[in-house]
């Protein structure tokens, strides 16, 4: 579930020495969701290099895998043939990589490298830069940060950004995603269903991806269908970027149903829900998914599902049948995720608290 990495080309010569780096950067931990060369050098400055100059040395920057808050250590790699010592400009963007400022160090955090006569080699390498997220961004969430690397040795190398990542510093007291974080509230959820299906198919269906408030999420892949389902957990941080997703796109001004002209019949239904502490729930549905989906509506969709959905301490339940003596005593232990195949629809899972036996049964 691991984000994969971009490499634009940055020339002959520099290719093959990058594609290096982003292979060992995909090792670290911590950091590496995803990682971009730039093709622009655009402004010079910074620290100083230290080399021969011959401006040849190649910054690979890699995505924080989760959002980050207050003081972000966003790990970057420097790969040059001639192993020259490098300064490096870093810049972020609060907007996508539509705009760039300086961005700010955090010179007091003991994982920060400075920007001047650093390290290089050829396979790359590996920096950290400690950014004040709160000096640049304020307390805000923000769902587009970028983070750039300038890197020179005398001349100007080639610059390397990440991906777009979320920082997280006003949390859940945002108003746009102040949900309640009590275990059991069931706070976002999303789910294909509907349409001309055969009743086996019904009775095993698995709602796709259903996340509370404590961070559970119960989900499925693509890959496997219903025979299959995870659990795993997500942080505030993720489940706060995720709506602030949905507050961009305009979820909560959407109408509950949509369903284009002249559609087709019997076609299953996309519905996304998500719900606020303060009481505030929405549905919103688009029958046949993306054929009568609004601007704006997939990407929260597909948002909710795996591989965009990435979360963590995941285990998986291969689906077993459910047994004549479990339907006869209408009852069987398992986590909400062990759901049995051919369990009745009418039974209901049962929360049995930490150290409990949580299971399923008819009401």
């Amino acid at each position: 579930m691991q984000r994969g990495s971009k490499l634009e080309n940055v020339g002959a010569g520099l290719a093959g020495a990058a594609l290096l780096v982003l292979a060992l950067g995909g090792c670290g931990s911590g950091s590496g969701g995803g990682a971009r060369v730039a093709t622009s050098s655009g402004a010079t400055g910074g620290g100083a290099g230290g080399g021969s100059g011959t401006g040849d040395t190649v910054a690979v920057v890699l995505t924080p895998e989760r959002p980050v808050a207050g003081t972000a250590v966003i790990h970057y790699l420097l790969a040059d043939p001639q192993s020259d010592l490098a300064g490096v400009q870093v810049e972020y963007s609060p907007d996508g990589g539509a705009s760039w400022l300086p961005a700010t160090p955090d010179l007091a955090a003991p994982e920060h490298e400075g920007t001047a006569a650093l390290s290089t080699s050829p396979l790359g390498a590996r920096h950290a830069f400690a950014w004040d997220t709160r000096a640049d961004l304020g307390n805000v969430n923000n769902i587009h940060a970028r983070l750039r690397v300038r890197p020179h040795d005398g001349g100007e190398g080639t610059p390397g950004e990440s991906e777009e990542f979320a920082v997280v510093n006003l949390g859940r007291q945002d108003p746009d995603c102040a949900y309640d974080a009590r275990r059991g509230v069931l706070v976002l959820s999303a789910d294909m269903s509907g349409g001309f299906v055969p009743y086996s198919w019904l009775v095993n269906h698995v709602v796709h991806t259903k996340i509370y408030g404590d961070g559970k999420v119960v989900f499925r892949d693509p890959q496997d269908g219903d025979a299959v389902i995870y659990q795993g957990q997500l942080t505030e941080g993720e489940i706060v970027a995720l709506f602030k997703l949905l507050a961009e796109k305009g979820f909560w001004s959407m109408q509950a149903n949509y369903r284009a002209p002249q559609a087709p019949t019997d076609l299953p239904s996309a519905a996304v829900l998500a719900r606020l502490a303060n009481g505030t729930e929405k549905v919103v549905s688009s029958y046949g998914g993306q054929l009568s989906a609004p601007p704006g509506y997939m990407e929260m969709y597909d948002a909710l599902h795996v591989p965009r959905l990435r979360p963590h301490n995941v285990v998986r339940y291969i689906r077993q049948p459910i047994t004549q003596y479990e339907l006869n005593n209408r009852r069987y232990d398992g986590e909400e995720y062990q759901k049995k195949l051919d369990t009745p629809l009418d039974w209901v899972w049962v929360d049995a608290g930490p150290g409990g036996r949580s299971y399923w049964h008819k009401p």
